[in-house]
């Protein structure tokens, strides 16, 4: 069974709606989905609609971090549907951890997630294309294999060591420009 993990802050802009629709539109059965965070009291009614039609669908609410790491490490895909990212702290994350990110073409997530490389960017909003990734993802090993060992691999230029590399060699091109 391949595990799923979603970790957001409690937002209508981290598109838990749309990952929940995405659920009921899967060909493939064996899996299961993880949320960490906070349920907003407006995502209530995706909660009962879940539970009604029980889904393999298990809600922690906030974990410290060294919890959410180690569901990261666990997880086969971690899904990033948000309306919006500037960054995308989360994805990168699940990038460190292994993980296949699908994630909404959206902000930052652009620049992380190499569509069909490290994972899979999908239409802001669209429960059917995030479906669709989500399958192909479930189904294709060999792929998610490759995807999650490409994923780690570009997660290390955006390691503490690298970032740093780069902003001297940057600020010495500039003292030496006369900037």
């Amino acid at each position: 069974m391949k595990k799923l993990l979603f970790v957001s802050r409690p937002s209508e802009d981290k598109g838990l709606h749309v990952l929940i629709e995405a659920l009921f539109h899967l060909r493939s059965s064996d899996w299961s989905l993880t949320i960490i965070g906070e349920i907003a009291p407006q995502q209530n009614k995706l909660v009962k609609q879940v539970k009604e039609e029980g889904l393999p669908v298990f809600w922690l609410g906030a974990a410290p971090l060294s919890e959410v790491a180690h569901y990261m490490r666990e997880s086969d895909i971690l899904i990033v549907p948000s309306i919006y990212e500037t960054f995308g702290n989360v994805a990168l994350e699940g990038m460190a951890s292994g993980c296949v990110v699908i994630a909404s073409r959206t902000g930052g997530l652009m620049s992380l997630v190499e569509n069909g490389k490290t994972g899979w960017l999908t239409e802001v909003g669209n429960s059917v294309d995030l479906s669709i990734a989500i399958d192909i993802t479930l189904t294709q090993n060999e792929w998610a294999l490759s995807a999650s060992a490409a994923a780690l691999k570009k997660a290390k230029h955006y390691s503490w060591e690298t970032v740093c590399e780069h902003t001297v060699l940057l600020i010495k091109s500039l003292i030496a420009a006369g900037k």
